[in-house]
């Protein structure tokens, strides 16, 4: 992407900015928020490239709705998370900093706590099955396949 245009981005989001930052801060549901925000930075795009709409993102993990067992969708972190485990990255215990440098690699960024909470959270709907790792007292947990 040229200069200019980052440029023009950037002016057209300090532009919107006093109205859309107020008003997603108001919601507290994060997928709520994600979703509102996705058709506003859309239309930020079109201005900036003279109303043509923009090209459609690729996907690689699927979209933050894709629905795991015709529930309610899993976050973006479990999704990513499930993608592992279709490329078979679970077919070893693995623990959850191992899951994290794998998903750095793969270009997303989700903190510690994220990571773990969502492998936690797809242990308990048993799509991942959790065991102990390691020696001692305190025993690291990994997470498998089931």
């Amino acid at each position: 992407m040229g200069e200019e245009k980052v440029k023009a981005i950037l002016d057209a989001a300090r532009k919107y900015a006093p109205q859309i930052g107020p008003a997603l801060s108001r919601v507290k549901e994060k997928q709520l928020r994600i979703a509102l925000a996705g058709p506003l930075f859309q239309r930020i795009l079109e201005e900036v490239s003279g109303g043509k709409p923009a090209a459609p993102r690729d996907r690689q993990a699927g979209p933050v709705s894709d629905k795991l067992d015709g529930g309610i969708g899993p976050s973006g972190t479990q999704a990513r998370i499930m993608e592992l485990e279709r490329e078979g990255f679970f077919s070893e215990p693995r623990l959850p900093d191992q899951v994290r440098h794998t998903l750095r690699v793969k270009g997303y960024h989700h903190n510690r706590a994220d990571i773990r909470m969502s492998l936690l959270r797809l242990a308990r709907k048993k799509k991942l099955r959790r065991v102990e790792h390691g020696q001692g007292k305190k025993g690291a947990l990994a997470y498998v396949q089931t």
